[in-house]
């Protein structure tokens, strides 16, 4: 009978101490641009990055670099939901170099001189008002909107 009660005991102080396991989720989209030649007025008009994998990064108090968590790839309407313990989460493209205070995959930079080209990638994420890194204290967080805005000019189109 001690035995059982002293179970019960341990089993009861354990889930009090266990971290309960919260849910951020949202969409990525994705975006374009490209100029050269006629004049284009630029339209936004994202549409859902589905199948797309990046990595969830987890910040340390220290501000050093961040760590992995875990891969994930969206769905085919660019959804994502992932269960996290509370702390503060960016995210980063599967082949990043990660760097201190990165919440976001790294800009993308290509200048092709032969033909005066250049591309870039970027990207934004907000959620509600907030832009930045996810802080995740007691409660999930839904609505993140991540962009991906990928823009190009042709320095010798017509």
């Amino acid at each position: 009978m001690k035995n059982v009660l002293f179970i019960i005991v341990l089993l009861t102080i354990s889930t009090g101490f266990s971290q309960k396991s919260l849910t951020i989720s949202g969409q990525i989209q994705t975006d374009s641009h490209h100029s050269g030649g006629a004049y284009q007025e630029f339209v936004p008009n994202p549409i859902p990055l589905g199948n797309y994998k990046l990595l969830l990064i987890r910040h340390l108090p220290d501000d050093s670099i961040p760590e992995i968590v875990k891969t994930f790839q969206t769905d085919n309407e660019g959804k994502f939901e992932l269960e996290v313990a509370p702390g503060t989460y960016g995210f980063a493209a599967v082949n990043d170099s990660l760097v201190a205070n990165q919440f976001l995959p790294l800009p993308f930079y290509s200048d092709e001189h032969e033909w005066m080209n250049t591309e870039s990638t970027t990207w934004s994420m907000n959620y509600g008002l907030n832009e930045g890194p996810i802080t995740v204290t007691d409660e999930d967080i839904s609505g993140i909107a991540i962009l991906r805005f990928h823009s190009s000019v042709c320095g010798m189109c017509p």
